[in-house]
Protein backbone atom coordinates (compact mmCIF):
# COMPACT_ATOMS: atom_id res chain seq x y z
CA UNK A 1 0.00 0.00 0.00
CA UNK A 2 1.63 3.22 -1.18
CA UNK A 3 1.94 5.92 1.47
CA UNK A 4 3.13 9.50 1.61
CA UNK A 5 3.67 11.62 4.65
CA UNK A 6 3.36 15.21 5.83
CA UNK A 7 4.93 16.75 8.90
CA UNK A 8 2.56 18.15 11.48
CA UNK A 9 3.25 19.35 15.01
CA UNK A 10 1.58 17.97 18.11
CA UNK A 11 2.84 20.42 20.70
CA UNK A 12 6.57 19.95 20.41
CA UNK A 13 6.26 16.66 18.53
CA UNK A 14 6.19 16.25 14.73
CA UNK A 15 3.80 13.57 13.52
CA UNK A 16 4.00 11.76 10.18
CA UNK A 17 0.61 11.27 8.57
CA UNK A 18 -0.62 9.53 5.44
CA UNK A 19 -2.23 11.94 2.95
CA UNK A 20 -1.80 14.70 5.47
CA UNK A 21 -4.52 17.36 5.37
CA UNK A 22 -4.98 18.87 8.82
CA UNK A 23 -8.27 18.34 10.64
CA UNK A 24 -9.80 20.88 12.98
CA UNK A 25 -8.42 21.12 16.51
CA UNK A 26 -10.97 19.85 19.02
CA UNK A 27 -8.77 19.84 22.12
CA UNK A 28 -10.77 20.32 25.29
CA UNK A 29 -9.72 21.83 28.63
CA UNK A 30 -9.38 19.45 31.55
CA UNK A 31 -12.83 18.83 33.04
CA UNK A 32 -13.82 20.44 36.33
CA UNK A 33 -13.55 18.24 39.40
CA UNK A 34 -16.91 16.90 40.56
CA UNK A 35 -17.93 15.03 43.69
CA UNK A 36 -20.58 12.29 43.78
CA UNK A 37 -22.96 14.84 45.31
CA UNK A 38 -22.54 17.35 42.46
CA UNK A 39 -22.24 14.87 39.57
CA UNK A 40 -25.02 15.32 36.97
CA UNK A 41 -27.18 12.28 36.15
CA UNK A 42 -25.69 9.81 33.67
CA UNK A 43 -28.00 9.31 30.67
CA UNK A 44 -27.75 7.10 27.58
CA UNK A 45 -29.24 6.31 24.21
CA UNK A 46 -28.28 4.51 21.00
CA UNK A 47 -28.19 5.04 17.25
CA UNK A 48 -27.92 2.82 14.19
CA UNK A 49 -24.99 3.32 11.82
CA UNK A 50 -23.36 1.63 8.80
CA UNK A 51 -20.77 0.16 11.20
CA UNK A 52 -23.19 -1.25 13.77
CA UNK A 53 -25.26 -0.13 16.73
CA UNK A 54 -23.74 2.72 18.74
CA UNK A 55 -24.52 3.23 22.42
CA UNK A 56 -23.54 6.48 24.08
CA UNK A 57 -23.69 8.01 27.56
CA UNK A 58 -23.98 11.71 28.26
CA UNK A 59 -24.25 14.22 31.08
CA UNK A 60 -25.76 17.68 30.63
CA UNK A 61 -25.56 17.28 26.85
CA UNK A 62 -21.88 16.33 26.89
CA UNK A 63 -20.78 12.89 25.71
CA UNK A 64 -18.77 10.79 28.16
CA UNK A 65 -18.82 7.37 26.47
CA UNK A 66 -19.40 5.91 22.98
CA UNK A 67 -19.51 2.15 22.55
CA UNK A 68 -19.86 -0.17 19.53
CA UNK A 69 -21.80 -3.42 19.65
CA UNK A 70 -23.77 -5.08 22.43
CA UNK A 71 -25.73 -3.25 25.10
CA UNK A 72 -24.25 -5.55 27.75
CA UNK A 73 -20.72 -4.42 26.96
CA UNK A 74 -21.84 -0.78 27.11
CA UNK A 75 -23.52 -1.33 30.50
CA UNK A 76 -20.39 -3.01 31.86
CA UNK A 77 -18.23 -0.10 30.74
CA UNK A 78 -20.60 2.45 32.29
CA UNK A 79 -20.43 0.54 35.55
CA UNK A 80 -16.63 0.31 35.44
CA UNK A 81 -15.98 3.94 34.46
CA UNK A 82 -18.79 5.73 36.26
CA UNK A 83 -20.16 3.27 38.85
CA UNK A 84 -23.62 4.12 37.57
CA UNK A 85 -26.48 2.64 35.60
CA UNK A 86 -27.61 5.34 33.17
CA UNK A 87 -31.21 6.31 32.51
CA UNK A 88 -32.35 6.31 28.88
CA UNK A 89 -32.70 9.76 27.30
CA UNK A 90 -32.10 10.56 23.65
CA UNK A 91 -29.61 13.27 22.66
CA UNK A 92 -30.61 14.90 19.38
CA UNK A 93 -27.22 16.57 18.96
CA UNK A 94 -25.60 13.11 18.74
CA UNK A 95 -27.74 12.36 15.67
CA UNK A 96 -26.68 15.67 14.11
CA UNK A 97 -22.98 14.97 14.74
CA UNK A 98 -23.28 11.42 13.40
CA UNK A 99 -25.06 12.61 10.24
CA UNK A 100 -22.32 15.21 9.70
CA UNK A 101 -19.68 12.48 10.07
CA UNK A 102 -21.46 10.12 7.68
CA UNK A 103 -21.63 12.89 5.09
CA UNK A 104 -17.86 13.43 5.13
CA UNK A 105 -17.05 15.62 8.13
CA UNK A 106 -15.40 14.93 11.45
CA UNK A 107 -17.48 13.78 14.41
CA UNK A 108 -17.55 16.86 16.63
CA UNK A 109 -19.65 17.08 19.79
CA UNK A 110 -19.28 18.65 23.26
CA UNK A 111 -17.77 16.05 25.57
CA UNK A 112 -15.86 15.36 28.77
CA UNK A 113 -12.72 13.26 28.45
CA UNK A 114 -11.97 11.82 31.89
CA UNK A 115 -8.74 9.87 31.53
CA UNK A 116 -5.24 9.77 32.94
CA UNK A 117 -2.60 12.21 31.72
CA UNK A 118 -0.86 9.67 29.46
CA UNK A 119 -4.07 8.35 27.89
CA UNK A 120 -5.26 11.93 27.34
CA UNK A 121 -1.95 12.78 25.64
CA UNK A 122 -2.25 9.82 23.26
CA UNK A 123 -5.91 10.51 22.47
CA UNK A 124 -5.35 14.20 21.84
CA UNK A 125 -2.62 13.27 19.35
CA UNK A 126 -5.32 11.50 17.32
CA UNK A 127 -7.02 14.83 16.64
CA UNK A 128 -4.15 15.58 14.26
CA UNK A 129 -4.80 12.48 12.14
CA UNK A 130 -7.27 13.71 9.51
CA UNK A 131 -10.12 11.79 7.97
CA UNK A 132 -8.94 9.45 5.21
CA UNK A 133 -5.48 9.14 6.78
CA UNK A 134 -3.83 6.56 9.01
CA UNK A 135 -0.77 6.45 11.25
CA UNK A 136 0.96 3.32 12.57
CA UNK A 137 1.28 2.49 16.26
CA UNK A 138 5.07 2.67 16.17
CA UNK A 139 5.23 6.07 14.49
CA UNK A 140 2.71 7.53 16.93
CA UNK A 141 4.60 6.01 19.87
CA UNK A 142 7.93 7.38 18.64
CA UNK A 143 6.56 10.90 18.33
CA UNK A 144 5.15 10.71 21.85
CA UNK A 145 8.34 9.23 23.30
CA UNK A 146 6.81 5.92 24.41
CA UNK A 147 6.34 2.35 23.21
CA UNK A 148 3.85 0.96 20.70
CA UNK A 149 2.26 -1.35 23.30
CA UNK A 150 1.68 1.57 25.66
CA UNK A 151 0.00 3.45 22.82
CA UNK A 152 -2.14 0.39 22.06
CA UNK A 153 -3.26 0.15 25.69
CA UNK A 154 -4.11 3.86 25.74
CA UNK A 155 -6.17 3.50 22.56
CA UNK A 156 -7.99 0.54 24.10
CA UNK A 157 -9.02 2.81 26.99
CA UNK A 158 -10.50 5.43 24.63
CA UNK A 159 -14.04 6.22 25.90
CA UNK A 160 -14.95 8.38 22.88
CA UNK A 161 -13.75 6.57 19.73
CA UNK A 162 -15.55 8.67 17.13
CA UNK A 163 -14.35 11.96 18.63
CA UNK A 164 -10.82 10.63 19.24
CA UNK A 165 -10.43 8.45 16.11
CA UNK A 166 -8.36 5.51 17.34
CA UNK A 167 -9.55 3.47 14.33
CA UNK A 168 -7.08 5.52 12.24
CA UNK A 169 -4.12 3.83 13.97
CA UNK A 170 -2.94 0.70 12.17
CA UNK A 171 0.07 -1.63 12.15
CA UNK A 172 3.25 -0.78 10.27
CA UNK A 173 2.62 -3.62 7.80
CA UNK A 174 -0.69 -2.03 6.79
CA UNK A 175 -2.93 -4.49 8.68
CA UNK A 176 -5.69 -3.20 10.92
CA UNK A 177 -4.36 -3.98 14.39
CA UNK A 178 -6.91 -3.86 17.20
CA UNK A 179 -10.09 -1.92 17.93
CA UNK A 180 -12.47 -2.15 20.89
CA UNK A 181 -15.43 -1.91 18.50
CA UNK A 182 -14.23 -4.93 16.52
CA UNK A 183 -12.21 -5.19 13.32
CA UNK A 184 -15.29 -5.24 11.09
CA UNK A 185 -16.34 -1.85 12.46
CA UNK A 186 -12.77 -0.53 12.18
CA UNK A 187 -12.57 -1.50 8.51
CA UNK A 188 -16.01 0.01 7.84
CA UNK A 189 -14.99 3.29 9.49
CA UNK A 190 -11.78 3.52 7.48
CA UNK A 191 -13.53 2.72 4.21
CA UNK A 192 -16.23 5.29 4.96
CA UNK A 193 -13.52 7.88 5.48
CA UNK A 194 -11.82 7.01 2.19
CA UNK A 195 -8.79 5.10 3.50
CA UNK A 196 -7.47 2.29 1.30
CA UNK A 197 -8.86 -0.83 3.05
Amino acid sequence: MAKWFAELSIGAFPLALDRGAVCCNRLQPAPRKLTMQTMPELLYSSASSPFGRLYYAHREGRLVLISFGAKGAFDARCSKLYAARPRRQHLRSFDVALEHYLKGGEFVHPHDLRTSGFVRRVLEALLHVPRGSTVCYGALAAQLGTGARAVGRALGANPLPLIYPCHRVIRADGSLGGFTGGLRAKKALLRLEGADF
